[in-house]
Parts: C-alpha cells; structure tokens; sequence
C-alpha cells in the first residue's frame, strides 16, 4: 500500500471514530436528560415497597391475545390508585387472534372508569403476518377501543416497526410510545413520540431494573376523558 492510500485510509478511520465518539456523546446526552417520569409493569416484576415508587404515571400490562390476563394487574391498578398515581392498562398484541376477540379480554379486565390514563396497545415481535393483516388487526383494535372508552390508545412499538404501521386506519389519531432503548433512532424518537422507553434501570421501590419512560409533554395528554 503506497503512502497515499494509507494517508486516506488514515483520514477515514480518523473521521468515523470521531463520528462515533460524536454520536456516543449525544446517546449519553440524551440518557442523562431525561427524566424518568413512568415506568410499565408486568408479572415480570416486583414492587416491595409502594411507598417508596416516586413516578408521574404507572401502566401496567392487563391482557394478551384473547384470554389471558396478567396476574399482577388488579394488584398494581389497586396500589397505584390508591396512592394517586395515574394509572393505565395496556394490551399486548397477538397476531394469530382477531381484533374483537382480544379487545373483549382487554375490556373485561378493564371496565370503563377503573383507570385515569388511555389504554396502550402493545405492538412488538416479529409480527410475522403481512401488512394488509396488521393493518387490519392493529385497526380494528384501534376502532374497538374508540367505540367502547371514546379514546384512541397509545401505540407501543419499536422504531423498526414504524413504516410498518403507517397505514393502519386511524394510525395518525393514536399517540406514539416508542420503546427505544439502545434505539438508533434516539433523537427522531425523543423529539417525535408522547412517551419513549429509554432505558432499564433501578427505580425506589421495585426489585431488580425495570423498564423506565420519558414523557413529552403534558400527563393530561394520555388521560381518559
């Protein structure tokens, strides 16, 4: 390799650690400005001392697919509520069900007034249908909960599944949740979404590292009318 060439080489590989240092300070950046205004529970996790949890709101996951219901859900609606900490239901998607079917679940375990934020559809995975199909699954999850709560609810997905989704019905009325952690796409996502998921960590209350959230904007925003 002539000196030339190695001089090039050089300058690139000068150029893109410089670009990755850049971007690895805005990553940091971002992961230290925001706050930790909400955090989503599941079975997964454990609250030890509900006194102890400081955060603006609480989701926590109610159903699944069209019968199962989360054996924490009563429990953390229960505690959250009684603490003044608003308080949403979200639905985590099958794609092997319909739309009615998992909706009915959803509804039953979340009756009309039990909770003071709009309900979120949990859309992740490998969504292994076509998109003709998740349009429609995802749409009529959208219109079912339109017609029985009078809100449009929360998407929940990754950025990769965003041109995925643009085309469902109703898409543009629903309020995004991106679940961003260690997401190339920090600050289209910071600066676009209601509520972004940016990262695991340790909250005063609950065991181990749970999910935390940054809310854009106002909790009045993503509250049930």
């Amino acid at each position: 390799m002539n000196d030339f060439l190695k001089k090039k080489l050089l300058w690139i590989i000068s150029i893109l650690l410089v670009f990755l240092a850049i971007w690895g300070l805005i990553k940091f950046d971002l992961q230290q400005k925001r706050t930790v205004d909400g955090i989503d529970l599941s079975h997964h996790n454990t609250v030890i001392d509900w006194d102890k949890v400081n955060v603006k709101f609480i989701y926590a996951k109610a159903t699944e697919g069209k019968s199962h219901k989360d054996s924490k859900y009563n429990s953390y609606r229960k505690n959250a509520t009684k603490r003044g900490i608003p308080f949403g239901a979200y639905h985590f998607l099958s794609t092997n069900v319909s739309a009615k079917k998992q909706f009915q679940n959803f509804k039953n375990a979340v009756p009309k007034g039990s909770t003071t934020l709009i309900p979120m559809l949990d859309i992740e995975g490998k969504l292994s249908i076509s998109n003709d199909n998740l349009h429609a699954l995802v749409g009529g999850w959208i219109k079912e909960c339109h017609d029985y709560y009078g809100v449009y609810p929360l998407l929940y997905f990754s950025p990769s599944h965003y041109k995925r989704l643009m085309g469902t019905p109703n898409f543009w009325k629903c309020q995004i949740w991106f679940g961003a952690i260690d997401s190339r796409w920090d600050i289209i996502t910071f600066n676009t979404a209601k509520i972004v998921q940016f990262k695991m960590d340790k909250v005063d209350g609950i065991s181990g590292r749970i999910d935390c959230n940054h809310l854009n904007g106002s909790l009045d925003d993503i509250k049930m009318n």
